[in-house]
């Protein structure tokens, strides 16, 4: 959470990560409330498929649900990272389709969708990821952020940071239009 927060990718209240121990219907995952930036190992919550407490003291992060989503339809996944990548959800906005422009996002991106506004940490959002998640490391909620996910950490990661690189690329593009290519 950190080192997303020292990317601007997250705030000191939002986005959240979990993991996965494979082989298991558990997870660990980042708490609601505390700083993002100085979360520490005892802050982070355990809980089942269904969402119950089995250790930690906090409060699972509220989207709990679309995290458990995709650690279903993806058995493969072991490790889930959710940013409000600024400069994503601002690409987004205006563009149906997000289609990589970088060398690095065209190789490592499979299929990024763009899926439709719904209230965070609701259980209609956590179905819809779970639908669109199979095939793909990548989904940009509208308005909302990006999930990357992967076999661990470090992998999921890359990918929301890829996706905002991008987009940063993307947003430059737009400013000075498509001449900047010719340079």
């Amino acid at each position: 959470m950190r080192d997303l927060y020292l990317r601007k990718l997250v705030t000191s209240t939002s986005g959240n990560i979990s993991v996965r121990i494979p082989d298991s219907e558990f997870i660990w995952i980042t708490p609601t409330g505390p700083k993002k930036p100085k979360l520490k190992e005892g802050d982070l919550v355990k809980i089942d498929f269904n969402g119950k407490i089995l250790e930690g003291s906090n409060i699972p992060s509220k989207e709990w649900r679309t995290h458990i989503e995709i650690f279903k339809a993806r058995k493969d996944v072991h490790a889930i990272v959710h940013t409000h990548s600024p400069f994503t959800i601002g690409v987004t906005m205006i563009s149906k389709k997000f289609k990589p422009v970088t060398a690095e996002a065209s190789i490592l991106l499979r299929g990024v969708a763009i899926l439709p506004f719904k209230r965070p940490g609701s259980e209609e959002l956590s179905k819809l990821v779970g639908k669109n998640i199979v095939g793909k490391n990548a989904l940009i909620l509208r308005r909302h952020g990006v999930i990357g996910v992967g076999s661990d950490l470090n992998e999921a990661k890359s990918i929301v940071e890829v996706i905002e690189d991008d987009a940063i690329v993307q947003t430059v593009m737009r400013v000075f239009g498509k001449s900047a290519l010719k340079h």
